[in-house]
């Protein structure tokens, strides 16, 4: 028992570097200063986002910064939002461009390496992807809705007017 006070009145002070974070100094008035630094900030967020399907938790990790920090500089700056729109926008079209050519089906030339008789023998051949019905579904509900979906709307406006006289109410 004696020990944990002595635990308890031991203070250890520790004396804290000089913080400065790109040549800005520390100022406690003002908040630390921020990581974003612009168009730097905004090409690095393009690179990695265009490249990777990520979410907001991974670019913030990516960016060392919490995603509150990244929702922020989404209010903030209008530049960083528009990197990110446009990196989104570039991977999307990567993997339209990959559904449609899956959907239309495609050759492809492959090569084949196999050893025959102690000889490594290299034989090219052209492959033959036929179209994928998968692909022209999902394709077909989402860009026309309408006519391929699989629940359809169908509204109906009747107007019907039953009588029952109480002579048919036997019980």
């Amino acid at each position: 028992m004696e020990t944990e006070k002595k635990k308890r009145k031991k203070r250890v002070r520790v004396r804290l570097p000089e913080f400065t974070m790109r040549d800005k100094k520390y100022n406690p008035d003002n908040g630390r200063p921020t990581l974003y630094e612009g168009e730097k900030t905004d090409q690095a967020v393009f690179e990695f986002a265009s490249h990777y399907p990520v979410i907001d938790s991974q670019i913030a990790e990516f960016l060392g910064i919490q995603v509150s920090t990244l929702n922020n500089w989404k209010k903030m700056h209008p530049s960083f939002v528009e990197s990110l729109k446009k990196a989104k926008d570039t991977i999307d079209n990567v993997i339209i461009s990959s559904l449609f050519k899956r959907a239309k089906g495609f050759r492809e030339k492959e090569a084949k390496v196999f050893c025959h008789e102690g000889m490594i023998i290299s034989e090219e051949f052209e492959k033959v992807y036929p179209p994928d019905p998968t692909s022209m579904i999902f394709w077909l509900k989402n860009r026309r809705p309408d006519e391929w979906r699989e629940k359809q709307d169908v509204e109906a406006n009747t107007t019907s007017t039953i009588k029952i006289e109480s002579e048919d109410l036997k019980l």
